[in-house]
């Protein structure tokens, strides 16, 4: 076991297979993050399990490389609020590249900060992706097919403020606002 480097990781011993890939908080500051997502997706075993760390809201910032500082691809990651773009990177990002979401978290990220704070707060959020088949070129039926889903909340049980596309956000205080929150996704098998 060890950690290897992002870009020449999938060149070496290309005939390894990994049963567990961790990307971490990576996807935001790299340039090509679906083209590195499909090279993990071809050197997970049947069934491998991709652990994604991803600070959320969504803002990818490329430092080398680049003028703009913008990623050459788009990771299609839409909507304004974390609960908005846990939906879409659950129900069509990670599904278009061949992962199923088993189970996420929202933690709390600190950050190096600048001149005017000294670190920054932020919310990382941890997916737990399964692989589905060998063709990441799939769409989002093949992913789930027919099978029936529920969203099972696992932890504390608090108020649920509302709820956006099957997951339940919370009504937020100063004191709870970045407690996290963890879901499964149960289907039948």
């Amino acid at each position: 076991m060890g950690v290897l480097d992002a870009w020449s990781w999938a060149r070496e011993a290309e005939d390894v297979e990994y049963d567990v890939i961790t990307c971490l908080n990576l996807l935001d500051r790299c340039d090509t993050p679906r083209s590195l997502l499909t090279q993990i997706h071809s050197r997970l075993a049947p069934s491998g399990t991709l652990v994604v760390a991803l600070v959320l809201p969504f803002s990818p910032y490329v430092e080398t490389g680049t003028m703009d500082n913008l990623p050459s691809e788009d990771m299609r990651v839409r909507g304004s609020t974390l609960e908005a773009q846990v939906n879409v990177l659950a129900d069509e990002v990670f599904p278009s590249l061949g992962f199923s979401l088993v189970r996420w978290s929202r933690l709390p990220y600190l950050c190096e900060g600048d001149l005017d704070q000294a670190f920054y707060w932020l919310s990382d959020v941890v997916f737990i992706l399964r692989k589905v088949k060998d063709d990441a070129s799939q769409d989002e039926t093949e992913v789930y097919g027919d099978k029936k889903q529920e969203k099972e909340f696992i932890g504390e049980e608090r108020e649920v403020g509302r709820e956006v596309d099957g997951v339940a956000t919370y009504e937020e205080s100063d004191d709870d606002c970045y407690e996290d929150a963890l879901y499964e996704i149960k289907t039948d098998l």
